[in-house]
């Protein structure tokens, strides 16, 4: 009677071997996007510096 809990510990230690001379085609991620003109003002960047009341 075989227990179904118990795994092959030699399978699950053997990783899959990568060939690094071959790498797979990815795409390139797409550039985070620019902050808002308003975000860079004066103003704004002290209104975004201080900490929120709590109440």
């Amino acid at each position: 009677m075989t227990n179904l809990g118990v795994f092959d510990l030699a399978a699950a230690l053997t990783l899959p071997k990568i060939c690094l001379s071959d790498p797979p085609d990815l795409v390139p991620a797409p550039p985070p996007p620019l902050a808002p003109p308003w975000l860079h003002h004066s103003v704004y960047r002290e209104l975004l510096d201080s900490p929120t009341p709590s109440k």
